[in-house]
């Protein structure tokens, strides 16, 4: 008796620790899920989510989590995971079952996120004033910002976008990367005009951050914070001391509408 149970125990110690670096079948009909399938967190912001067996699987199936961080807890056949303050910049988290010898998972896709700590835009080889038909350079630094994969960099002239990069590099950790463009003025451009705004797409189904420099004639002599943050799709913008919420495409019109006004005082 007392073998059987050292046994047991050593069995079960055994297929606890397999767990840790379970191999997935990928030819699963039916796999667990996590719930919600996808996280967006801001860097320092709480999390959680659940991982349980599939909807079809008897009710004595059980899922079992694997994570890089945080802490589990067992409810029921599920398995809850809560990280109170996500400041990991690599989390893996996978929710296995296993039926008849067969091992399988579902991956949580996780986007750790930082919106820039700031988006200056500044001049190169510049006098007191643009002087027509001359070559400038514009720069636009955005400091500090995470996933940068996901970042595109817009330089305006008023209202209108000149153009837009990105910069490709799988880097998960906060980077700053400075964004140029050449410009060749006319007669009637000002360096009042001129601004840069950073996008941070968030994740499948559109949301994303937006930051927004001053305008060129307030930075020719060093960069400031950012003055604008806006976060489309139930949406969270920033401008000074004023916090609201908007949705969709009008965060970015409002955004405009903000740099007009700012640029008017």
């Amino acid at each position: 008796m007392i073998r059987y149970c050292f046994m047991s125990i050593l069995s079960l110690t055994t297929f606890t620790q397999g767990l840790k670096h379970s191999v997935c079948d990928d030819d699963c009909v039916h796999t667990p899920l996590f719930s919600p399938s996808e996280l967006v967190v801001m860097y320092g912001d709480p999390v959680s989510a659940r991982c349980s067996p599939c909807q079809h699987c008897s009710q004595n199936t059980e899922a079992h989590l694997e994570v890089s961080i945080g802490k589990k807890r067992r409810d029921g056949n599920s398995v809850l995971w809560k990280v109170d303050r996500m400041t990991h910049w690599n989390t893996s988290a996978k929710c296995v079952q296993i039926i008849d010898g067969q091992v399988c998972c579902d991956h949580l896709h996780v986007t750790l996120y930082q919106p820039p700590d700031n988006v200056c835009i500044s001049l190169t080889n510049h006098t007191e004033s643009m002087l027509k038909g001359h070559g400038y350079t514009l720069h636009c630094k955005v400091k500090r910002v995470a996933p940068v994969k996901n970042l595109t960099v817009q330089f305006y002239k008023g209202k209108t976008a000149i153009s837009e990069q990105q910069h490709y590099d799988d880097t998960k950790t906060p980077v700053t990367k400075i964004f140029t463009q050449q410009i060749i003025p006319n007669e009637v451009d000002s360096a009042g005009q001129y601004w840069c705004g950073a996008k941070l797409a968030l994740d499948s189904i559109g949301r994303y951050t937006f930051s927004a420099s001053q305008r060129l004639n307030e930075t020719m002599n060093g960069c400031d914070r950012p003055r604008i943050l806006v976060t489309a799709k139930a949406s969270m913008f920033r401008y000074g001391g004023i916090v609201g919420w908007m949705n969709g495409w009008a965060v970015v019109i409002y955004g405009i509408i903000l740099c007009f006004m700012h640029s008017l005082t």
